[in-house]
């Protein structure tokens, strides 16, 4: 990991800031503060963990099978905050196995668990 962050390649690193811009911009459940801190952490992250998401990518769709960590950078830096919001709200929900509603902020995407909540109007 440390040799990562000693190799700078500005084409990771490009594509780490457009995964991390593509998501601030389609992000509507964080307000001015949290979307500084969400893009900093999105776009550390895809610089540091492309390879990882690389090698996610080449072993779910072994047609692509490249070894460019750009697209492993844009990928990381677009989906990890998405990915780590599902993994806590799923965590949440099986420590306290209570029958609140929750909902889950995701890109632009609401989902509801009971069906019989009435949403408020004032969004996540």
């Amino acid at each position: 990991m440390i040799t990562a962050i000693y190799e700078f390649d500005f084409s990771v690193i490009t594509a780490s800031f457009s995964g991390a811009l593509c998501f601030i911009i389609n992000a509507r459940c964080f307000n001015k503060k949290k979307k500084r801190v969400a893009f900093f952490i999105s776009f550390s992250m895809g610089f540091i963990g492309a390879d990882v998401s690389l090698d996610i990518i080449n072993s779910l769709v072994p047609a692509i099978n490249t070894e460019e960590r750009t697209l492993g950078a844009f990928v990381c830096s677009a989906l990890i905050i998405t990915v780590f919001l599902r993994m806590k709200s799923l965590v949440d929900g099986a420590l306290t196995k209570n029958k609140r509603i929750k909902w889950f902020c995701y890109v632009n995407v609401r989902v509801r668990i009971n069906k019989n909540y009435k949403p408020h109007l004032n969004g996540c």
